[in-house]
């Protein structure tokens, strides 16, 4: 899925989503807009990052910075399945604990 589609899912039905993954580098549209467009939408719905580059600290630019100011966790790729379950186990229980 590129950003563009996955920006049309989620503005499709907003309150679908309990929690968003994203990555950095996607076609048509960055992952960094697309979080931004989600969190003016709902600033309380939970996105996790990943990206391959963001860990060695040479990614700049726009993207990158909407990008990190717009995620509440980043996972840097590779990630195994449980470092991803703990992180959605951890922040779906945060934000029930906001309700």
């Amino acid at each position: 899925m590129d950003g563009q589609e996955a920006l049309a899912l989620f503005e499709a039905d907003p309150a679908r989503f309990d929690l968003v993954i994203l990555d950095l580098i996607m076609p048509r549209l960055g992952g960094g807009q697309v979080a931004a467009v989600i969190k003016q939408h709902r600033p309380d719905l939970p996105i996790i990052l990943t990206s391959g580059v963001l860990s060695d600290g040479k990614s700049t630019g726009v993207d990158a910075e909407l990008y990190r100011k717009n995620g509440d966790a980043e996972l840097s790729k590779p990630f195994s399945q449980n470092e991803l379950l703990s992180l959605i186990e951890r922040l779906l229980a945060t934000d029930k604990k906001k309700d």
